[in-house]
């Protein structure tokens, strides 16, 4: 008995992983904690030793916040979003960098891809609508970065909406969009 032939499934047209720039690195954060620390600390015992005491819990706040702020944002920063657009579906894997991963499926069949521009700021939003629902994507990019998505975006849809030999044709991503290090917006997926 002879085992059915499978064949592999093509690659998929596009597929982005999207994260939010972090111009901090964990080190970095580590530095600039410390720093305001030891400056409040310093700040503080002048105030005490003057008998100024109120101060020193006040300063206290003031980085305990700080450090709090930043276990927030790096917390934020791990946050991803995963577009795959395959010739029949698009599938948006969405992480918020804490536990929820929810991922959203839409055909790619009438769905078009939406803009909302602004003359002055660039592109402020990136919509991919099918009928009466639609999902955002790209919300943690700057505009330049959105204006990137898009244009691939609407090319690995124009591509599905042909069909054919272009629905099995991989969108190139740029190599200026997939620089080398982790912490950009754009990673190339094999």
């Amino acid at each position: 008995m002879s085992s059915p032939s499978t064949t592999p499934a093509p690659p998929p047209l596009l597929h982005v992983h999207l994260s939010p720039s972090r111009s901090l690195t964990r080190q970095g954060q580590a530095v600039a904690i410390g720093v305001f620390g030891a400056a409040s600390l310093a700040v503080s015992l002048l105030f005490i030793s003057q008998g100024y005491w109120p101060i020193a819990p006040f300063l206290a706040l003031d980085a305990g916040l700080l450090a709090f702020a930043f276990f927030v944002i790096a917390r934020r920063g791990r946050a991803y979003e995963e577009v795959v657009v395959e010739p029949d579906t698009i599938r948006i894997l969405r992480a918020d960098g804490i536990s929820q991963i929810v991922e959203d499926r839409i055909p790619t069949a009438w769905t078009r891809l939406e803009r909302d521009d602004d003359p002055d700021f660039g592109c402020q939003a990136l919509r991919l609508r099918h009928r009466r629902r639609s999902a955002t994507i790209a919300d943690m990019l700057s505009p330049a970065e959105r204006d990137n998505v898009a244009a691939l975006l609407a090319e690995a849809l124009a591509r599905a909406h042909r069909g054919g030999l272009a629905a099995r044709q991989p969108v190139l991503v740029p190599a200026a969009l997939c620089p080398i290090p982790s912490h950009t917006p754009f990673r190339r997926i094999p």
